[in-house]
Order: structure tokens, then C-alpha cells, then sequence
């Protein structure tokens, strides 16, 4: 009977390490979701040069998903720009356009670019 139970504890042991870590996992996949910020821009745009290098820095150092959509050249960029933002009650006229969460804003004001994103990237 002893040998019946030093066997069941080990694997009882191993069981509920493996429940534990599993738990562990789930949770760690949706503590990895990020937020992702959507980037419009034209192609040779001087606004959309000037501030891609500012949204490039804001993902890295709020850890966001970066999508960048050409909408210049691109007609299905360039729908999707519109969907988007009339999903989000907006409308757009031009570049360079970031949407993140609820938020669209167009324009390559560095500050307001960081009030955006300090806003939605929670």
C-alpha cells in the first residue's frame, strides 16, 4: 500500500504543477495582447516623414503593434483608412493618420501624437 501511494503523489504532484503552469500560460497570452496603432500615410508625404519617426518611437516605448497603410497609391489602403475611421463616428481628408482604440487623429503634431497614444495604448 505505501508503494500504491509514493506512486500517486508524484504523478498527483506532476498534475497539478501541470494545471497550475497551464493556468499560468493562459494568463500570461492575455497579458501579452497588445494594442495596435494604425498608421495612414502618403508615399513622399514631408508631414508623414516627419512624423513616422515619432509614431515609430511611440510603439516601442508603449509596446504597440505597428500596422502602416500606404494610402497614396493604394486604393484598398485608402478604404480602409475610411472604414476605419466612419467606424469611429470620423471622417478623414488627409495624411498622415494614426487610429488607435476610439481615437483618429491627422496631423504630425508631436505632442498630440503623445496624448493619443498615452491615451488608447492601455
Amino acid at each position: 500500500m505505501k508503494k500504491a501511494s509514493k506512486k500517486i503523489l508524484p504523478i498527483g504532484f506532476i498534475i497539478v504543477l501541470a494545471i497550475a503552469f497551464g493556468i499560468e500560460f493562459t494568463y500570461d497570452a492575455h497579458a501579452q495582447k497588445k494594442v495596435t496603432i494604425y498608421y495612414f500615410y502618403g508615399k513622399n508625404c514631408p508631414h508623414c516623414v516627419k512624423a513616422e519617426p515619432i509614431i515609430q518611437n511611440l510603439a516601442r516605448r508603449y509596446h504597440l503593434n505597428l500596422k502602416k497603410f500606404e494610402v497614396w497609391y493604394n486604393d484598398g489602403n485608402r478604404n480602409k483608412l475610411v472604414s476605419m475611421a466612419k467606424e469611429r463616428g470620423k471622417s478623414v481628408q488627409g495624411v498622415p493618420t494614426i487610429i488607435i482604440g476610439k481615437a483618429v487623429y491627422t496631423g504630425s503634431n508631436e505632442a498630440k501624437l503623445v496624448e493619443i497614444v498615452k491615451q488608447n495604448a492601455k
